[in-house]
């Protein structure tokens, strides 16, 4: 077969075909990243999320400053569906009533195989066959006159005209083998090849070559030096020398935080220097509580990191800043806490010897700063309308129980009468918005099973073993706490008014007829065996069923109540298994962002190294709320590993060698049958190497006492003739 041929497709209908399959593969990723987003924010905005909805002061606030921000957002939604549609059905129009133009191949009239064959076109095939066998005696190689590439072109004519597959490519191709090249059109337009526009088309690739892609080449990797994701390198590396030297607390781990390289104005031109900043930030010292700006210690005596720390503080503590000026600056130190945060995180994965509880400082301060609430303060304030004035004055009626709730579980556990008389200070339109973003808040249940992958005993885990645990995360709302409770109350209610009607019906109980008590008892354990049975089947089925993984994970679970937040949220959680006793991580931390309802994750941790019984600990922490954190407690009983086979018939072939090597010629070992054990074997060798090794011992005190004796005779004088 010849070279292929490549010819330029003049009237443009392959490059329509072209651009038409270009087109399809990039409606495909636009439709869905487009439509089904905006349908998601949309039901976000008018189902669900008006029943959690909050209307207090500081959430109206923002939802008309967020309003603010975008206003064409709708209208930009709208036409973003609206263009899709009327997207695909032009491609469909195209699709249908494009041109339909069929490459023809070309011809090649260089072969007749009737000139070949020195016959007419009308000749039968008798005077074909005579005439080939006339000219293969004399073109055939074997003869005198014999010609090679003339024969072959004879026998090719001789097929194109008495074989049916021949004749077929004959008249298709011109030729009995078939296209003599395959064919192929560049699809590009009639424009872009046309004499007239060279000039263009030119200038055209060298704008595109030598301008465009090297100012995006270049941009790209300057941003690749600077940045390492969302963070600049700069501050990866001071928390990475900041993270080794100091003690990380609650207030260290800020202070740490606010020495990011993001809040310089150096580094990040949003961050606004003003002359009125001196004078704003030191009236904000007076009322900060536990707050030292006179710090020598670089670089915490920097002025950028003394105005982001003054105005993380001043967050966490609720106070009211100039809108004009620090505020806008609290809005932006804010907005970057999230992945400045992760970053550390990521820091202190790197170091050394990091406990757990350094971990979970860190991880402390992104709920903190989404609630603008302390550490040390009651979780309570993270509800609508609940201030400190609210505790204090519960404090102050005896409501001790308001001090003792550490978590917002423990408060939506309470009975209705009890939560309703912590929160009397609030007016009955405010309790009810508070119950309603109580209720919305996250709920979790986990549940742990351990096991060893790809072994056949995979319950059994045994020293120095990777075990991978399935953790399985169900999540409510707390409003499933409030009904519970109703029908709590409803209940006791009705056996209340049953106490004070008339007397109580005496209960007449039949009496039991004995059982067989060993007969129920086997039916239990066949009943549980059962069960057990079934458990396991269907665990091994579910390994084959597994979900493919997400090529692009969602990253919306529940929007989260933060009116102090600049931006609106999605709950998202941290979590881990840690060593108590240890205190240290033994997982890697996983970064969970679609725990809508449930969601199972694998972790894999490696057993210890000794047998028995350990206890870790399941931590489900969240970036988002505080009081709402989960922690499971499970046991893991470590056993010693199998002790090798060295009778496995893999060792056989082994045994048989060294038995041969080390027996007589009747293949007897010592003089025995053969019958010996493989213990047997071993402590026989233990003692030949014993006894090996005391007699080379021996051998070398003689030698050395040898050795000693001749150089007292060498050094002693010695008569006589040498």
């Amino acid at each position: 077969m010849a070279d292929p041929s490549f010819y330029y497709d003049k009237d443009g209908s392959m490059f329509f075909f072209v651009w038409l399959a270009v087109c399809t593969i990039a409606m495909v990723p636009l439709s869905y990243f487009g439509w089904p987003k905006a349908i998601q924010n949309n039901n976000a905005n008018t189902g669900n999320g008006k029943k959690n909805k909050c209307r207090c002061g500081e959430c109206s606030k923002k939802n008309t400053r967020l309003a603010k921000v975008n206003p064409l957002r709708p209208i930009l939604m709208w036409l973003c569906r609206t263009g899709l549609v009327v997207a695909w059905i032009l491609l469909g129009a195209l699709a249908v009533r494009g041109p339909l133009n069929k490459i023809e191949p070309e011809v090649k009239e260089n072969f007749n195989p009737f000139d070949i064959l020195n016959v007419e076109p009308e000749a039968s095939k008798e005077e074909i066959r005579q005439s080939y066998h006339q000219l293969s005696m004399i073109l055939h190689p074997d003869k005198v006159t014999g010609d090679h590439e003339a024969f072959i072109l004879l026998t090719k004519a001789y097929a194109a005209l008495t074989t049916e597959t021949g004749l077929k490519n004959y008249q298709l191709y011109g030729h009995p083998d078939g296209p003599e090249a395959a064919t192929f059109a560049i699809a590009l337009p009639a424009w872009l090849v046309a004499a007239e526009y060279r000039l263009w088309v030119l200038g055209l690739y060298a704008v595109v070559l030598m301008v465009a892609l090297p100012l995006g080449v270049s941009y790209w990797w300057k941003s690749a030096l600077r940045y390492s994701g969302n963070v600049l390198v700069a501050t990866i590396e001071q928390f990475l020398l900041l993270s080794q030297t100091k003690q990380l607390g609650v207030r260290n781990a800020l202070m740490l935080l606010s020495c990011s390289y993001e809040f310089n104005h150096e580094y990040n031109t949003e961050m606004m220097i003003r002359e009125s900043d001196n004078t704003e930030l030191r009236a904000l010292f007076r009322h900060l509580k536990n707050f030292d700006p006179t710090t020598k210690e670089y670089p915490f005596c920097r002025k950028y990191v003394i105005k982001a720390k003054t105005i993380l503080h001043a967050h966490l503590s609720r106070l009211n800043l100039k809108p004009s000026t620090l505020e806008r600056d609290r809005q932006l130190i804010v907005r970057l806490c999230p992945q400045l945060i992760q970053a550390m995180l990521q820091c202190l994965s790197q170091t050394l010897q990091t406990s757990v509880e350094h971990f979970e400082v860190v991880m402390k301060l992104l709920p903190m700063i989404v609630q603008a609430v302390w550490e040390d303060k009651s979780p309570l304030l993270q509800l609508p309308h609940v201030t400190e004035k609210h505790l204090s004055t519960m404090i102050r009626n005896g409501k001790n129980s308001a001090i003792a709730i550490n978590s917002m579980e423990h408060f939506a556990r309470l009975p209705a009468r009890e939560r309703r008389s912590l929160l009397r200070p609030l007016y009955d339109f405010e309790y009810a918005n508070a119950m309603k973003v109580l209720g919305g808040m996250p709920l979790i249940a986990l549940s742990v099973h351990c096991e060893v992958l790809g072994d056949g005993k995979c319950h059994v885990v045994t020293a120095g073993a990777t075990v991978t645990a399935t953790i399985a995360i169900s999540r409510q709302d707390m409003r499933t706490l409030f009904d519970s409770n109703v029908e709590a109350f409803a209940g006791e209610m009705q056996r209340h008014s049953r106490r004070n009607g008339k007397g109580k019906k005496k209960r007449h109980t039949k009496a039991r007829k004995p059982l067989n008590a060993i007969g129920d008892h086997c039916q239990k354990h066949a009943e549980k065996q059962d069960n057990d049975d079934d458990k396991e089947w269907e665990r091994v089925q579910s390994k084959f069923k597994q979900k493919l993984p997400v090529l692009f994970p969602s990253k919306e679970s529940h929007e989260v109540h933060c009116p102090m937040f600049p931006d609106k949220k999605q709950e998202y959680w941290w979590i881990y298994i840690c060593d108590r006793l240890e205190h240290l991580i033994i997982t890697r931390i996983t970064h969970i962002m679609d725990v809508v309802n449930s969601k199972e994750i694998k972790l894999q941790f490696k057993a210890p190294l000794l047998p028995g019984v350990y206890k870790f600990m399941v931590c489900l922490r969240s970036d988002s709320y505080l009081g709402v954190d989960s922690h499971h407690e499970f046991k893991l009983r470590v056993k010693e590993p199998a002790p090798i086979q060295l009778n496995h018939t893999q060792y056989r072939g082994l045994n048989e060698d060294s038995s041969d090597g080390d027996g007589d010629g009747d293949g007897n070992v010592d003089g025995d049958s053969g019958n010996t054990t493989d213990t047997e074997n071993i402590s026989d060798d233990k003692q030949s190497y014993h006894s090996a090794a005391s007699s080379t011992d021996a051998n070398d005190d003689e030698d050395n006492d040898q050795d000693a004796q001749e150089e007292e005779l060498q050094d002693t004088p010695v008569e006589g003739d040498l």
